[in-house]
């Protein structure tokens, strides 16, 4: 694959490689960080939360679309949900629908905080010069004694945004 690749395009898999090997570095650092989310099951459930409600015209996660998803017992993604809802990601409702399920709907702060993870992550590409000129940082700037600091900042500025 390599040979049949132009020298930007390596150049910019390489970058990308770099930029998603950081994150896993960050995650596994900050792996008992009660503030941090950094199970998978977890993270994927927070992201497809944020992404149903930018995206306007699909409905709230629930429990069972979360089970089936991930290939997980009710119990389980009930699990997940509960403890995003306990570190106020999510927020629990009754759903409009059918009064038997519950919706689970992202907070502003977690919207945020998504939002300004992945401006970290983009100002983390050389090559695109720093897009997110109002962040002034990336994802290579996080360790496990600033995280908190990052995370507040990073949420604040994306909730100014708005």
């Amino acid at each position: 694959m390599k040979n049949n690749l132009k020298k930007n395009e390596l150049k910019l898999l390489k970058e990308s490689f770099d930029v998603t090997y950081q994150e896993m570095v960050i995650l596994s650092q900050l792996k008992h960080q009660k503030d941090f989310i950094n199970d998978a099951n977890q993270r994927f459930v927070l992201y497809s939360a944020v992404n149903r409600n930018l995206s306007s015209a699909m409905n709230p996660i629930n429990a069972k679309e979360v089970a089936s998803e991930l290939e997980l017992s009710f119990q389980t993604a009930q699990k997940n949900l509960n403890y995003l809802v306990k570190q106020k990601y999510l927020t629990k409702q009754q759903s409009l629908s059918d009064k038997r399920i519950f919706d689970y709907l992202p907070t502003d702060d977690a919207i945020n905080m998504v939002l300004g993870w992945e401006a970290l992550r983009l100002n983390a590409y050389k090559s695109l010069k720093q897009p997110i000129k109002s962040l002034n940082t990336s994802i290579f700037d996080i360790t496990k004694s600033n995280h908190t600091k990052m995370k507040k900042s990073v949420t604040e500025l994306m909730a100014d945004e708005k």
